[in-house]
């Protein structure tokens, strides 16, 4: 029986499309998320879109980040997307999500609401 040859190349790049971001709200951060492909660019997407509805109301949105930058939007605040690690595994994504949510609760007490710091 012939083993079959693998493209490690090909088999790694497959493994490593992950990201962690931070979305932070007027030099705030307020978002810790993994992701992949346009996934960092979704929440902005989603909360422009439901900003421009008038007939939305904003205690009715969940979860509370998705509350929180509908608010920002409409209030015209400066949001920003910031993509701090790249080229990751779930694995390692899920890893340093973790230790900089832990991070940001430890050493920016106050800075943050609790609740917004979760993945998707």
């Amino acid at each position: 029986m012939k083993k079959l040859n693998r493209n490690t190349k090909g088999q790694d790049g497959k493994l490593r499309q992950c990201y962690v971001y931070e979305i932070r709200i007027d030099g705030v951060v307020r978002y810790i998320g993994k992701g992949r492909n346009g996934r960092i660019y979704s929440h902005l997407i989603d909360a422009k879109r439901t900003a421009s509805r008038s007939d939305v109301k904003i205690g009715n949105l969940s979860p509370h980040f998705r509350k929180m930058l509908v608010s920002a939007v409409r209030r015209g605040s400066n949001i920003a997307e910031k993509m701090v690690a790249s080229n990751l595994t779930d694995g390692e994504a899920y890893t340093i999500e973790r230790q900089m949510i832990g991070n940001y609760h430890k050493r920016c007490a106050g800075q943050h609401d609790r609740r917004a710091f979760h993945g998707p």
